[in-house]
């Protein structure tokens, strides 16, 4: 079962040329729906994010080997049925996972369009039953 906070490791599927393996946060979760924010170790200081040292307790936690930063702009919003399994025993505290969403100021928004989406690609690909 997938919960906010969750740490998965994958691939994020708007971006070609992510590196396979890159830790992603749950940052919601509303069935059939998940938002992960990914971590990148580009520092863009234009952007609101929050950023985990490797040396860090999180850091350390989440298996990272340099600075990682999570920008809340950039979280996807995909279909739960397209996720690997989490990260049994990672997860990200529940303070970061809110700091990460209130750094964003259109946070709803994103997230209103995002489960949209979302939901429209499932239907198409899962049409209803006659």
């Amino acid at each position: 079962m997938i919960k906010v906070g969750a740490v998965i490791r994958t691939v994020n599927p708007d971006d070609r040329t992510a590196k396979p393996g890159r830790p992603a946060i749950v940052v919601f979760v509303e069935r059939p729906v998940v938002g992960l924010c990914f971590g990148t170790g580009t520092h863009r200081e234009h952007y609101p994010h929050k950023c985990v040292s490797a040396g860090d307790r999180l850091g350390r936690r989440l298996g990272l080997n340099k600075d990682t930063h999570f920008y809340a702009s950039e979280t996807v919003f995909m279909d739960v049925d397209d996720l690997p399994p989490p990260e049994r025993l990672h997860s990200a505290p529940a303070l970061f996972v809110g700091e990460i969403q209130d750094c964003e100021p259109r946070m709803a928004d994103l997230t209103a369009a995002g489960v949209k989406r979302v939901l429209a690609e499932r239907a198409v690909r899962q049409p209803p039953m006659p």
